[in-house]
């Protein structure tokens, strides 16, 4: 509607402005070798108008013909990341369901998309679903290194190092995990396991 009002306003001030220039027109006369050309400046103002404004539109084209492939290749890039996204969905709510492997296989595939953006995500997945212990181990160094995961990651560490019996790593990252939140039962528990293991 506003549209509609903008190009009414704008024809009827053109309508407006031609009646204005009609009424100081004057004749002219172009001369060009041996041709001479009758005409009056506003047919002459309303034809550079019109040669200036189809010169416009074929720039416009132009330009907008060159745009192709980019508008073409962010469109693509817009649908691929739209996808990528909602399989980094999936692979969550496989994991939270229990379903491991395929939490792993549908992350393994976006990895290469997504890897750069999203280091924290592969980590996270990856070292739920990993079934060998040392690249969960490092899976989880990874992770420990965003500050929204420490914690998580922390405590993942202390429980495998405790699980070995490596009682002194074990307590590095029960530290770290104690800083962050010294009231979890399960890293007290640890902590004071690996004070008691080492003090022997």
């Amino acid at each position: 509607m506003i549209r509609f009002l903008i190009i009414c306003t704008v024809l009827g001030l053109a309508y407006c402005s031609f009646i204005i220039l009609g009424q100081f027109d004057s004749n002219l006369t172009i001369t060009l070798n041996d041709y001479s050309i009758e005409t009056t400046s506003f047919a002459l103002l309303t034809l550079l108008i019109i040669l200036v404004s189809i010169l416009i539109i074929i720039l416009k084209a132009i330009f907008y013909i060159f745009k192709i492939p980019s508008i073409i290749k962010q469109k693509l890039h817009e649908k691929r990341n739209r996808k990528a996204y909602y399989s980094m969905v999936q692979a969550i709510a496989e994991l939270l369901i229990g379903n491991k492997s395929k939490s792993y296989n549908v992350a393994k595939n976006l990895q290469s998309t997504l890897t750069i953006n999203f280091p924290e995500f592969f980590n996270l997945i990856f070292a739920e679903t990993e079934e060998d212990n040392e690249k969960k181990i490092q899976y989880l160094r990874d992770l420990i290194k965003s500050k929204d995961y420490i914690f998580f990651a922390a405590k993942s560490l202390e429980q495998i190092f405790y699980g070995s019996s490596l009682y002194q790593q074990s307590m590095h990252y029960a530290n770290l995990a104690f800083n962050v939140n010294e009231f979890d039962v399960e890293v007290l528990d640890i902590l004071i396991n690996c004070y008691a293991k080492l003090s022997l």
